[in-house]
């Protein structure tokens, strides 16, 4: 069972056990039971994944996937009018401020931090730990643990100077 958290800005989807209310409720919030999931094209199951603890914003658009699964890991906050494209696979923990594009097939590792209106264009590979400035342009992987900024992106240090 799926349990969806309806506030003024965010939609959360959370696990829960049968039974379960949740007692963090604020008055004016909406609790919503999803006991079924329709799936409209079943060539292409599964099309999404959407794991535990996910916050998603207002006017995100999370594609499905073309082949495989369209993947947003355990924990990761999706701010609003955030493009996750086909067959992307977001790791746990990622923090992806407004109007972030991601194109398809690429891969965020854990912990990834965008800041607003980052691009990161197709079937590219972002490791661990990278924090990307806001208003960049991602042309090239990075590895992990990897600062940048700028369109397009440079290593933080090098390009403040």
């Amino acid at each position: 069972m799926i349990l969806l958290s309806l506030s003024k800005y965010m939609l959360k989807f959370t696990k829960a056990p049968d039974g379960m209310v949740n007692p963090k409720l604020k008055t004016g919030e909406i609790e919503v039971l999803v006991s079924e999931l329709k799936i409209l094209n079943s060539a292409q199951t599964p099309p999404f994944l959407i794991e535990d603890d996910v916050e998603i914003g207002a006017n995100t658009t999370i594609d499905r996937a073309r082949s495989g699964a369209t993947i947003v890991r355990r924990g990761t906050k999706l701010d609003n009018l955030v493009m996750v494209a086909h067959n992307c696979d977001v790791g746990g923990g990622c923090l992806l401020a407004a109007a972030t594009g991601i194109a398809g097939s690429t891969r965020l590792g854990e912990y990834v931090v965008c800041g607003g209106r980052v691009g990161i264009i197709d079937h590219l590979e972002i490791g661990d730990g990278v924090q990307i400035g806001a208003g960049s342009l991602v042309l090239n992987d990075l590895p992990a643990g990897s600062r940048v900024r700028g369109s397009p992106t440079q290593p933080l240090i090098p390009f403040g100077r």
